[in-house]
């Protein structure tokens, strides 16, 4: 093999994996937690509760003593495009810092805010030198939101329109604004249907009560 080949080759390889490593979002940074009068400021990536809309962005406020979370602080909002790999947009809070009785943070598009630690309150210290993914007003940006069945069952599946989505109890990803037939299904009772319209930025949760036929 000559070397115009070999030349040609490497540059072919160096160009797959570019394009390969720009589809994958990398594991962001552990940011260290501040303690401050029995409280520890956790910066969690991750998402592990209901309350979590977004990937990035929330501080958990844990009792040292009990190790329970007392709160989730959503910090910033982050804008999904759905057209739009989701993974690759999340924004994640790179840096905490605690001056006084306030926290200083930043995230990954260079905005800033301060963290009252007295009152939780949260003001933007400096705004972004680019959008957030130049998605936060762009067209198709949408939040992501979340809808829970709660019944009076432990088990059962959702639908929505016509098509299986998930189970009772379980949050299920959904858009905001857009008419939905849901249907709720479980062993031994009649399946119920719902029309509703979730809202973003709060929890969505229809509750469901089934009831047996009466012969």
């Amino acid at each position: 093999m000559n070397e115009f080949w070999k030349v040609l080759i490497l540059l072919y390889l160096a160009v797959v994996l570019n394009f390969d490593l720009l589809g994958a979002r990398l594991e962001p940074a552990p940011v260290p937690s501040i303690s401050h009068e029995g409280m520890r400021y956790e910066v969690v990536h991750q998402p592990t509760g209901y309350a979590r809309d977004q990937t990035g962005g929330y501080v958990t406020v844990r009792d040292i003593k009990t190790n329970k979370i007392n709160k989730d602080l959503k910090i910033y909002d982050i804008c999904y495009n759905l057209k739009l790999e989701r993974d690759v947009q999340d924004v994640f809070i790179k840096r905490m810092v605690q001056t006084g009785n306030q926290l200083e943070l930043e995230n990954e598009s260079g905005e800033k805010f301060i963290l009252n630690l007295k009152n939780h309150h949260i003001k933007p210290l400096q705004p972004s030198k680019q959008p957030i993914n130049q998605s936060r007003t762009g067209s198709g940006c949408i939040k992501i939101t979340r809808l829970k069945v709660v019944a009076n069952v432990q088990k059962g599946s959702v639908s929505f329109d016509g098509m299986l989505a998930g189970e009772i109890g379980v949050p299920i990803e959904v858009s905001p604004n857009k008419p939905l037939v849901i249907e709720v299904e479980s062993p031994g009772f009649p399946p119920i249907k719902r029309e509703v319209s979730p809202k973003p930025g709060v929890e969505n949760v229809v509750r469901i009560k089934f009831e047996r036929k009466k012969d």
